[in-house]
């Protein structure tokens, strides 16, 4: 038996694909594709990349729902004949596979059951090698990669092999066939600005699992993807789910030696993520200016440096002493997280264990909870270059309470990111 036989005997059903021809690849990229010209630039830049020193593919998974247009179906069929033009014609090591994945039931069919088809597609073929430490690379069909991509992340689990997956940095950019305008420029770059934002704000608080979670920046390990249960069908949101349950699974490494570059565009295929919030900023809506303040994190920065205290009371712990502030007191009396965290104390032998689980529990979705609630009971969205400049001057940039360009604190808050180690 293979490691991933039960995993696929569970997941087999409508629109399982398995590869036609299993070749013994080490490494497999997954690209969702819905309606998307375009994807031959994002193949070309793959293909364009250095060897990585292991056999590497591409799997794209052109889909469409029963709800599709006629348009989008042409245009699908049309890229699956382009594509795979461009597969025989190729003279990279890398090699190409186009599924094409019609009528995908309208409740589901979406981005995360497309990535879930191809990831699952690339877990056959790894199984059919027992190859547990296979690498899957998620990719989307409107980005563009560094030359070192492939080898980036290859290097990356050889160099950390406790690593059950990895986000890979990336940088928000027009592609040279995008429509753009200073609007869309100036979206583009508050958009990412809020992303860098809300990051390094959970780092500031101390949240252990702070993660980017972005649907073409990450990759994962065979074997940990079947472990953690496998991708969801969500419409949107797929991959904050995903990657934060790959989190509770094991440690999420950080890949800062290579750059993908999502395309800066407008969309409206998902309910949110970046096509979105350009789209609303182009139409007048300034939201994504605003943020959630510094004092909401600041709450959860003195939280979570008490952790220790939390198990030391035990089952005498109640609401008042998971904080001083009045708001999360009463968030926890409604949530019912102090009971949460007082059973959790029961069932640990030690404090080590506590403190690993105590997270598995204040979550990433937990903290967006509180911060919502915060926004409700307690504080104000704040102007995000206002946020920003002062979360700069807690991490030591003294004088980032001096800029007031967007661009520049982008720049910024990229450095930093890049200059995390990579591990």
């Amino acid at each position: 038996m293979s490691y991933a036989d039960s995993y696929i005997r569970k997941n087999k059903g409508n629109f399982f694909c398995e590869p036609t021809n299993f070749l013994p690849l080490k490494m497999i990229v997954v690209i969702p594709c819905l309606d998307e010209p375009g994807v031959k630039y994002t193949i070309q830049s793959l293909f364009n990349c250095e060897y990585p020193g292991v056999d590497t593919g591409i799997v794209v998974i052109v889909n469409s729902s029963e709800k599709s247009s006629k348009e989008v179906l042409a245009q699908n069929r049309k890229t699956v004949i382009e594509l795979n033009a461009l597969s025989s014609q190729s003279k990279s090591l890398i090699q190409l596979f186009v599924v094409n994945i019609e009528n995908l039931p309208e409740k589901h069919g979406g981005v995360g059951w497309a990535r879930k088809i191809g990831m699952d597609w690339a877990i056959s073929l790894f199984n059919h090698f027992d190859e547990a430490g296979g690498i899957i690379a998620s990719l989307d069909a409107d980005t563009l990669v560094e030359k070192n991509y492939l080898q980036s992340v290859c290097n990356h689990f050889v160099k950390c092999p406790d690593n059950v997956a990895a986000t890979i940095y990336f940088e928000h950019h027009f592609h040279p066939h995008d429509l753009r305008s200073d609007r869309l420029e100036k979206a583009a770059v508050f958009y990412e600005l809020y992303m860098r934002y809300y990051r390094n704000a959970l780092l500031f608080a101390g949240f252990p699992n702070s993660i980017y979670t972005v649907g073409s920046c990450f990759a994962v390990k065979a074997g940990s993807y079947v472990a953690q249960g496998g991708m969801n069908r969500r419409k949107a949101g797929e991959d904050f789910y995903f990657l934060h349950k790959m989190a509770i699974l094991g440690k999420v490494g950080e890949i800062n030696s290579t750059i993908v570059c999502p395309s800066a565009r407008v969309s409206d295929r998902v309910p949110f993520g970046t096509g979105p919030a350009i789209s609303k900023y182009c139409l007048g809506d300034i939201s994504i200016e605003f943020t959630y303040p510094l004092k909401a994190f600041q709450v959860l920065k003195l939280i979570f440096s008490s952790v220790d205290v939390y198990y030391e009371k035990g089952n005498k712990l109640i609401a008042e002493d998971m904080s001083d502030d009045v708001s999360f007191i009463d968030f926890c009396k409604e949530t019912g997280l102090h009971e949460e965290i007082r059973e959790l104390s029961a069932n640990c032998s030690t404090k080590e264990i506590f403190t690993v689980r105590f997270f598995h529990i204040f979550n990433a979705l937990k903290i967006l909870k509180w911060l919502n609630y915060s926004l409700l009971h307690r504080f104000e969205k704040e102007r995000l270059l206002n946020e920003c400049k002062r979360l700069l001057q807690f991490l030591g940039i003294k004088d980032g309470y001096l800029l007031n360009e967007p661009e520049i604190l982008l720049n910024l808050f990229r450095s930093l990111d890049k200059s995390r180690a990579n591990h």
